[in-house]
């Protein structure tokens, strides 16, 4: 099947535009303390602190409070959703596949949870609260 490109163009005004929600979208996520803005800040901490911080992320994702917490997405690799095993060189980029990926947080999760790492009754919670949301 031979596809033909597709040739989007955009004004500098839209490139602006593009730029600086991308801009604001990183400053909001990685607005905080160290700990509070994993993995954005992943560069600061060791290998073991990362390993620790990634063993976490089921926990965290056990005791959120998807009602109260905060609510994102972006891009991101599908099997390494934090990024962590690439930083750790431990990702074989072979297995690459960029999806886009929700994650939530609260002053209590110690930084971003993937989806994939809430348990069931959450992550089901959570899809109701973002097509609320798409409501209003």
């Amino acid at each position: 099947m031979n596809k033909k490109p597709v040739i989007v163009t955009l004004t500098d005004d839209e490139i602006e535009r593009c730029e600086n929600f991308a801009r604001e979208l990183v400053a909001h996520c990685s607005n905080g303390q160290t700990m509070a803005i994993m993995p954005w800040s992943r560069d600061k901490l060791s290998d073991d602190e990362l390993r620790q911080w990634l063993a976490s992320r089921k926990e965290a994702g056990q005791v959120i409070d998807i009602e109260s917490c905060e609510f994102g997405w972006w891009y991101a690799e599908t099997l390494d959703p934090y990024g962590i095993y690439k930083a750790l060189g431990e990702f074989p980029e072979e297995n690459s596949c960029v999806g886009r990926e929700r994650f939530v947080r609260s002053p209590e999760s110690n930084g971003w949870v993937s989806e994939a790492d809430l348990p069931e009754e959450k992550l089901k919670a959570l899809r109701e609260r973002i097509k609320r949301a798409a409501q209003h």
